[in-house]
C-alpha cells in the first residue's frame, strides 16, 4: 500500500469518524443528559458540565462560534470541555485559547473494525442479560438480542475509555471487556471471548501488556526492585 492510498483512507476514516461519531445526536441520549446540536456543534449537558464536539467547522466564524458557546454555558452555569482533535481547522485551536480555555490532557482516536463487542453480545446465554457499567455514570442492564439492528435501539456504551472507566459483562463476570483510561489499556476476560477476539485485538493493538494480571514486559512497574545481592 502506497503512501497516498494511506494517507487517503485515514482522510475518509477521520471524516467518518467526524460525521458518525462526533457530529452525532443519539436517538436515545444518555441518560440523564441533553443532547443540543447548533451548526457544526453538538453539545452534551450533564448537569454538571457540558461537553462539546462538532464536524467540520470550515466556513464558520470561529470567535463567534465559541463565544456564543461560552455564554450559553454560563447561562446553564456549566463547565464547559471542549474536545479539539489535531486533524481540526487550526484556527479553532486560537479561538479556544484567546478564548481563556486551557488544553488538556491528549487522548488518541483508534477508528477500527473490532469485534470485541460483537463476542460478548454473540456468547450471552439465552435469556443472559449483558451490563455496560461507566464509573460514576448512568449504566445500563440490556437484552443482547434487542440491541444493534434495523429499527432497534444502538448497542449501549463503548468499549475503549474516554476518559472513564469502561465495562461490558456478564452478571456473573463470566466474560467482559474493562477499559482503563489512565492506561489507555483495554481488558478482556472470559475464555469463550479471549478465543472469539484476542486474533483480531492483537492484530490491531499489538501484543498484550498483561496476561492473566501478569505484566508481560510491555509496561514500567514500581516497587522494590529485585535482590541482586
Amino acid at each position: 500500500m502506497t503512501s497516498e492510498h494511506t494517507a487517503t483512507e485515514t482522510g475518509e476514516l477521520l471524516a467518518a469518524y467526524d460525521t458518525r461519531v462526533r457530529g452525532h445526536v443519539p436517538e436515545h441520549p444518555p441518560i440523564g443528559t441533553v443532547v443540543e446540536r447548533d451548526g457544526p456543534l453538538v453539545s452534551v449537558h450533564h448537569g454538571t458540565h457540558v461537553v462539546i464536539d462538532h464536524t467540520d467547522t470550515t466556513g464558520t466564524n470561529l470567535a463567534d462560534l465559541v463565544q456564543g458557546q461560552q455564554k450559553e454555558a454560563a447561562r446553564r452555569t456549566e463547565p464547559v470541555e471542549w474536545r479539539l482533535h489535531s486533524h481540526d481547522s487550526p484556527g479553532l485551536a486560537a479561538s479556544l485559547l484567546a478564548a481563556g480555555f486551557t488544553p488538556g490532557w491528549e487522548r488518541s482516536v483508534l477508528v477500527a473494525p473490532l469485534d470485541a463487542i460483537p463476542g460478548v453480545l454473540a456468547l450471552a446465554r439465552p435469556d443472559e442479560l449483558l451490563y455496560w457499567l461507566n464509573w460514576s455514570h448512568t449504566g445500563y442492564r440490556f437484552d443482547p438480542r434487542r440491541v444493534g439492528g434495523p429499527g432497534r435501539p444502538e448497542v449501549p456504551g463503548q468499549v475503549f475509555p474516554d476518559g472513564d472507566y469502561y465495562v461490558y459483562t456478564t452478571r456473573d463476570l463470566r466474560l467482559g471487556t474493562f477499559g482503563h483510561p489512565w492506561e489507555n489499556t483495554l481488558c478482556v476476560f472470559g475464555r469463550d471471548l479471549l478465543d472469539r477476539v484476542e486474533d483480531g485485538i492483537t492484530a490491531l493493538l499489538g501484543e498484550p501488556t498483561r496476561r492473566d494480571g501478569r505484566n508481560t514486559g510491555r509496561v514500567w512497574t514500581f516497587g522494590p526492585g529485585p535482590d541482586l545481592s
